[in-house]
């Protein structure tokens, strides 16, 4: 289509109008782009040099090079979509800047349901199948290829469109990064964006649903934590008392009787104050336990000994089997908030889609002010790209210190 030189002055101001009224967000992506590059730039170098191999260390550089990828692609070309929202110039520009948008998205959410299996696996069946080093590596790489076969249709449904504004009483020619000019009625966008969404919300939910058994297995170990804290507590006092009594001392401070010892202990669990009362019978009985795993620790129905001090050293001794770690804690506790945050705000983008790719476009109606308010929370999940860096650094010690160990 031809474009006279005064529908393309007033597309120019047109243009120009809107540039300035969304240039806040415009200014928010570009520092976001350039806090992604440095931050994920950082994530490549200390994780590359300064970790040992390990399926954490694999995950973190592929989520690391996603983001890099978004940081240098996809968020400079939302930008540059902004500026010259009504006067684009270039179709492959909008259909790169497209493609490496989904692309990105959709293996940011297999990489993080790979993680979650990692996790779960880790927390939840520590004597199972485990996922090794170098399969981890393989499904990322997987993950990656399953990702660009997703984004293959992008470049063809997406690209530049003419259509007619009414702008000053007058009807103005724009040119757009939207859907293709060839799939302008067609229902061919939609029904993409429709599959997008279905295929995305297939890792989403199945992380989600990890997360949450993994979360239920913490739970249960910090309760059992507790559990051994009180037990540890109690033997102490024990052997306190039997020591007295075998050197054939009576003092009241060491004097081995179940009321002082309950209220040493407090009366928070039931089961311990039954087994050590002397009015109970010298055996274990099945209570209702504090934690879910208490009965994979205790023979609840077994018949030790008659001894109350023995029966508290047999408690101390059992072994934390499948205790989680400290450090496996704190990653599991990285990899979950990275996943919430992606979870929320990719639903939110996802929901936002939809709407572009309508028939009639919703934002052709919107006011400025609108458009701003749209554009922020639909690219909301650029955050994604960037809060990696702050997380590893708030959380993770071994990162915290070869940050600053590279600073000095």
């Amino acid at each position: 289509m031809e474009v006279n030189d005064s529908d393309k002055q007033f597309a120019e101001e047109l243009n120009e109008n809107f540039t300035s009224s969304i240039l806040p967000v415009t200014i928010f992506f570009g520092a976001e782009a350039c806090v992604g590059v440095l931050g994920n730039s950082l994530i490549m170098y200390v994780f590359s040099f300064k970790y040992n191999v390990c399926n954490f260390k694999y995950f973190v550089l592929v989520l690391a090079f996603i983001d890099l990828t978004s940081c240098l692609t996809t968020i400079p070309g939302e930008a540059y979509t902004q500026r010259f929202w009504y006067t684009y110039p270039d179709p492959n520009l909008c259909k790169a800047k497209s493609f490496f948008n989904v692309f990105t998205v959709f293996a940011s959410a297999l990489c993080l349901f790979l993680i979650a299996v990692d996790r779960h696996r880790k927390i939840c069946k520590p004597f199972g199948w485990q996922i090794g080093n170098k399969m981890a590596l393989r499904l990322c790489f997987i993950a990656l290829i399953l990702s660009a076969i997703v984004a293959l249709p992008v470049p063809f449904l997406w690209g530049t469109q003419n259509y007619e504004k009414s702008y000053k009483g007058m009807i103005v020619n724009v040119t757009s990064c939207e859907k293709d000019a060839m799939f302008e009625n067609a229902p061919h966008p939609l029904i993409y964006s429709s599959c997008l969404i279905v295929l995305l919300s297939i890792p989403m939910v199945f992380t989600f649903i990890l997360y949450t058994l993994i979360a239920k297995k913490m739970l249960c170990e910090m309760k059992y934590a507790r559990y051994t804290s009180l037990t540890v507590k109690k033997e102490n006092i024990l052997k306190t008392a039997s020591f007295s009594i075998e050197n054939g001392t009576r003092d009241e401070s060491h004097e081995f009787n179940y009321e002082s010892i309950r209220s040493s202990l407090g009366s928070g669990n039931i089961l311990y104050e039954k087994n050590f009362n002397e009015n109970e019978d010298n055996r274990f009985e099945e209570e209702d336990c504090e934690t879910c795993e208490i009965n994979n620790y205790l023979d609840c129905g077994s018949e030790p000994n008659n001894s109350k001090l023995d029966r508290a050293k047999m408690v101390v001794t059992l072994p934390k089997r499948g205790a989680i770690s400290r450090s496996m804690k704190r990653k599991t506790m990285i990899m979950f908030i990275l996943s919430a945050v992606f979870i929320f705000s990719t639903v939110l983008y996802l929901t936002l889609l939809s709407q572009i790719a309508r028939e009639d476009s919703v934002i052709r109606s919107m006011t400025s002010n609108q458009r701003v308010l749209y554009f922020f929370f639909f690219r909301l999940y650029f955050i994604n790209h960037v809060i990696n860096p702050f997380v590893y650094a708030f959380l993770d010690t071994q990162f915290r210190l070869a940050l600053v160990k590279l600073v000095r």
